[in-house]
């Protein structure tokens, strides 16, 4: 019953559009472990990426891959801390709040007794996917406009390397 009490809060904490997040994991090494993540999403808002970080790290990107039903999921081998997720839907451009693997099912037991405690690590989220996709549409549109000027501009082919009419031989009319 504590475990399914731990899913219904981290589910509340997610934010609109995310739901049925989990987190499950296993030993690996002294210092990894392999852990599951899980989110549900309305099928339209994937695909969906998980940016972790631990305290005093940067965020990094990890995307997750569909599983059906709205459902997105990978399997990661992390150093073992307790790390902080946010969850991106790309195709709402939306993040959810910041929730620690903990707190979405994952075993204390598995975490590292060194980590910082909760206070220290700071719930700020990545920053806004909009920048990445504006780069990408920016790219993406200079690609356009440079393929029209080759299509259709006469430095395609210029005057010196144009084909002259067909070669005659002397004589020949």
């Amino acid at each position: 019953m504590p475990a399914l009490m731990a899913l219904i809060v981290a589910v509340a904490e997610l934010g609109s559009g995310f739901g049925g997040a989990v987190a499950t994991g296993s030993e690996v090494s002294d210092r990894t472990m392999s852990v599951y993540l899980e989110v549900t999403v309305a099928q339209r808002d994937g695909p969906v990426i998980a940016h972790l970080r631990t305290p005093g790290q940067d965020w990094v990107a990890h995307p997750l891959v569909e599983g059906g039903n709205g459902a997105w999921g990978t399997t990661l081998e992390l150093r073992r801390a307790d790390w902080l997720v946010v969850f991106e839907a790309v195709g709402a451009a939306a993040l959810s709040e910041p929730v620690r693997v903990t707190e979405l099912g994952l075993d204390p037991a598995l975490l590292v007794s060194d980590a910082p405690p909760p206070e220290d690590i700071g719930r700020t989220a990545p920053t806004s996917p909009r920048w990445g996709w504006l780069s990408i549409a920016c790219g993406a549109g200079g690609a356009a406009i440079l393929v029209g000027l080759l299509a259709f501009g006469r430095s395609v082919n210029p005057r010196h390397l144009r084909r002259s009419a067909p070669f005659r031989r002397f004589g020949q009319s």
